[in-house]
């Protein structure tokens, strides 16, 4: 017998390849009724001291055990709980929680996709920042899904007038054209230059042959002219 984590959060008795939820708690007593109540009328129950010991069944079940749920429970809270717990990408802890399933368990498995949103929704939003000084960038958000560099330039936490600045990469795409391969998606060429004046202006403000005024009235220019 053992008491493991729904993948609400939650928590279920497994006892002889079924599993309970918490109905009622008396002075010294537990009341479990079996997980299937709704989807198959169970009417399967189980009782069990306050600290989760001597489980007395009551009523029968309708049903066959089933280990495999059981596992399958398991492994939808391992990967919430690594979600919750770490920064690792959510397309990582799926594959690293489906890999040690049996085939079983796999076939129960929603899509890839429905168990990546779920585990998104597991880690907390961080506290918003009072000022700039206060914002501090994970490594996964300076970089894009293709780790290309994200983040042109940071001028640091300590600085007097924070400045961040963020842009898409495009000298692998200018690359690609050097050599003659085609990007797999085109930009407008007028994108592709904005970008690079852009890095120029961040190039040259990280030299300090740039004020941040000047800096600023270049990106505002730049922009502009875009438009």
């Amino acid at each position: 017998m053992e008491v493991i984590k729904s993948n609400k959060g939650g928590s279920k008795l497994c006892y002889q390849g079924y599993m309970y939820t918490k109905h009622t708690t008396r002075k010294t007593v537990q009341w479990w009724k079996c997980v299937k109540r709704s989807s198959t009328a169970c009417k399967g129950s189980i009782t069990t001291s306050l600290q989760n010991e001597n489980p007395t069944p009551g009523q029968p079940h309708n049903h066959d055990p089933s280990d495999i749920s059981i596992k399958y429970t398991k492994s939808r809270y391992a990967m919430k709980e690594q979600a919750a717990l770490t920064r690792d990408k959510p397309s990582q802890i799926f594959a690293q929680v489906v890999s040690t399933c049996e085939d079983d368990v796999q076939a129960m498995m929603p899509r890839e996709e429905n168990c990546k949103r779920t585990m998104r929704y597991q880690r907390p939003a961080p506290p918003v920042p009072q000022s700039f000084a206060d914002v501090t960038l994970p490594a996964e958000f300076t970089i894009t899904t293709n780790n290309q560099q994200f983040l042109l330039y940071d001028n640091g936490q300590n600085a007097e007038n924070r400045m961040l600045v963020f842009c898409s990469p495009v000298r692998t795409l200018i690359q690609q054209d050097a050599v003659g391969t085609p990007p797999v998606k085109r930009v407008q060429q007028r994108y592709v230059q904005l970008q690079l004046r852009l890095q120029n202006l961040c190039r040259d403000l990280t030299s300090g042959n740039k004020t941040i005024a000047e800096f600023l009235r270049g990106v505002g220019w730049n922009i502009r002219l875009n438009h």
